[in-house]
């Protein structure tokens, strides 16, 4: 979709986000994507690392909101050793497995699982020593997509047209060729996306609102399965992690744009602090009402707790929109 026709959202401040994801806390999900949300995006993913202190924030939003969780184009398994947080569900392969915290091995999509063999045996073959020398690293760790980075290169323009030949060959092949931020990555022939990976995630018997935050293409997949869980009621808020790769349209369709993965620990700090009040005032108080939700675009006055963000991100709000 070209981004001129892609209608921007209003955007709300940080303030009422946190505010509404603190006023319900134990009917609250949220879903993240890993690379460029909570690390920082690198050349070779198996070096990457959660933002300083994120770990922190993300243990202590666990605590806080009924389910946090992550919705990666890694293998599930990859993501689990990388968060370092056993009880975090994690969608992987964007949407292709899912592994559950009580699990050590994912639940994998019976049709994806199929075409393991077949995407690994093309990517292995097309990872010539004319892509190492360029710097293109292939990760392909056997379970269903594999993944060119090519995000520090010696030659960009040698690797785009190298790249086109690949995505094209691997059409011929069958299988699906689908750019993200300084990666082709190579996927079966089947459905796949973050929209499935986050509708596994949601109970929605249990759930009333739903956030997720992510940085690329694929992550305007997710949002369009927020659309489908406001359309039921839910209220939900959509974040746009801004990088130096981030497409125009994801900061668009977004409900509030943080930049980097440091403002979403800080973020996520104060979200989790703002639930940790929300919860022991219900603790203190079991016959609270549970509050009304109000859509996602409206202010939260009427939210019973809040915590001023870091000042960091504090006051940016409806005025970030697009650099």
């Amino acid at each position: 979709m070209n981004s001129e026709t892609v209608k921007p959202r209003a955007k709300m401040s940080i303030e009422d986000a946190i505010a509404i994801l603190a006023a319900d806390p134990r009917h609250t999900v949220i879903l993240l994507d890993i690379d460029g949300v909570l690390a920082p995006l690198v050349a070779d993913p198996g070096a990457a690392r959660l933002f300083d202190g994120t770990h922190d924030a993300l243990e202590a939003a666990q605590r806080e909101f009924a389910l946090v969780a992550a919705v990666t184009g890694r293998q599930s398994k990859d993501a689990r050793s990388l968060l370092n947080l056993p009880g975090t569900p994690v969608v992987g392969y964007h949407g292709g497995e899912v592994l559950w915290p009580s699990q050590d091995e994912p639940d994998v999509d019976p049709e994806f699982g199929k075409w393991k063999a077949h995407v690994s045996g093309f990517a292995g073959g097309e990872f010539t020593q004319q892509l190492r020398d360029l710097g293109v690293r292939l990760d392909d760790k056997g379970g269903g997509i594999a993944s060119f980075h090519f995000r520090e290169v010696t030659d960009p323009k040698g690797v785009d047209d190298v790249m086109i030949g690949i995505a094209r060959r691997a059409r011929e092949a069958g299988l699906r060729p689908v750019y993200g931020d300084g990666i082709l990555e190579i996927r079966p022939d089947v459905p796949l996306s973050k929209r499935e990976g986050v509708l596994k995630l949601v109970d929605r018997d249990a759930i009333r609102v739903v956030a997720y935050g992510g940085d690329s293409g694929p992550d305007r997949d997710a949002f369009e399965a927020l659309n489908d869980l406001e359309a039921e009621g839910r209220t939900t808020i959509r974040i746009a992690v801004k990088g130096s790769l981030s497409p125009l349209d994801l900061m668009r369709e977004a409900d509030i744009v943080l930049n980097g993965p440091k403002e979403m620990r800080d973020f996520l700090e104060a979200a989790a602090l703002a639930a940790h009040q929300r919860n022991e005032l219900d603790r203190a108080a079991p016959d609270r009402p549970a509050p009304d939700h109000a859509p996602a675009r409206a202010t939260s006055a009427a939210a019973t707790s809040r915590a001023a963000p870091p000042a960091a991100i504090r006051g940016r709000g409806a005025a970030t929109e697009l650099a």
